[in-house]
């Protein structure tokens, strides 16, 4: 009963526009947790023009209480029921007197502290110490060693630097330091990134290696350069259609799901002989070659031989294997695109 007439009474005093009420409201000692209390309460009311207006007059109230709160607490002690309020023996504290608690101290409620608020809203930014040069450098460097180590070229393998989800500054310096090939994850995103940097960065190519919905076939096919993510018929049908009808030379590779995870996107490898058939013959793709991400936990090794075998008894050459912390073994067996994000763009934070 209390609690209902506290919340009752914090929501008149959110509607009502005197200060006087609100300020009583505020520090009286039924209604501890004020905007909190009043949020939760109206959330859950009938949707109406008197509670929506409500609703914003508490949530203005909850921000305001959460923003601009003191680096401490206010601590309200209790008024004993019953006859003339006690002080409690022994506490040298008034009963229904303000104080302050350790709650609000930066161990019990850091984040409403200024230092947190400040911190919270610093923006994200590259670490000063991080060079985009450097760290391609190096990456070419271990995959030319690589490829010496297992006999081929060192040109036959390609660095796929993977830029989804990165900020854009750190693109912008990948992209100064000479690097071509970049992999997105998302159509949109990658809209939004690269329609202006292509205008400044001509000679660079975009290849789609995240999951593509059939209703992002024509978007897809009209802005990338290569599909790397192609793994069932519906979609192999909406590409072939995609591609001759805007008249481009798009190349595909099908994604084998080597690990059949269901979670992930990707043919089964028993059917990927099947699969690569019928895109080939029934729809006229040309499918390049195979990709594969192999599942978390496991030895990449045994899904990098199982996707070479694949691809050689179907005559493909182009492998997409191998990301940041793997790519060494990737070109051991066969690998001709290296997809490598964190180690090239530097580590967030």
């Amino acid at each position: 009963m209390a609690r209902a007439a506290a919340r009752r009474e914090c929501a008149a005093a959110v509607t009502s526009p005197r200060k006087k009420q609100r300020r009583r409201v505020w520090r009286s000692a039924r209604c501890t947790p004020c905007a909190l209390t009043v949020w939760a309460s109206l959330t859950s009311a009938p949707i109406s023009s008197v509670n929506l207006r409500r609703r914003h007059a508490a949530f203005n109230l909850k921000a305001s209480a959460l923003w601009f709160a003191p680096p401490k607490c206010r601590k309200i002690n209790p008024v004993p029921r019953g006859g003339r309020p006690k002080a409690p023996r022994g506490s040298g504290v008034r009963a229904g007197s303000v104080s302050n608690s350790s709650a609000g101290s930066p161990e019990g409620a850091f984040w409403l502290r200024p230092e947190a608020i400040a911190a919270n809203r610093a923006p994200l930014c590259m670490d000063t110490d991080f060079s985009p040069a450097s760290a391609r450098a190096a990456i070419l460097a271990k995959i030319a060693a690589a490829a010496k180590a297992a006999g081929r070229d060192p040109a036959a393998v390609t660095l796929v630097a993977v830029s989804k989800t990165q900020p854009q500054e750190r693109v912008r310096g990948v992209l100064q330091t000479g690097q071509t090939v970049f992999g997105e994850n998302r159509v949109q995103e990658a809209i939004m990134r690269w329609t202006d940097l292509r205008q400044e960065f001509p000679k660079m190519k975009l290849r789609l290696i995240g999951p593509l919905q059939t209703n992002k076939a024509k978007q897809a096919v009209a802005f990338f350069d290569a599909i790397d993510s192609l793994d069932r018929d519906k979609l192999a049908r909406a590409l072939a259609d995609e591609i001759q009808r805007q008249g481009r030379a798009l190349d595909c590779l099908i994604q084998v799901n080597t690990g059949e995870e269901p979670q992930k996107a990707g043919v089964a490898p028993k059917q990927a002989d099947a699969f690569i058939a019928r895109c080939r013959d029934l729809f006229g793709l040309p499918v390049k070659g195979l990709m594969c991400v192999p599942p978390e936990g496991e030895e990449a090794a045994m899904h990098f031989a199982l996707l070479s075998k694949i691809a050689a008894r179907n005559g493909l050459k182009e492998l997409s294997m191998g990301m940041s912390g793997d790519f060494e073994t990737a070109i051991r067996f066969g690998a001709t695109m290296v997809r490598v994000g964190s180690a090239l763009f530097g580590p967030r934070g």
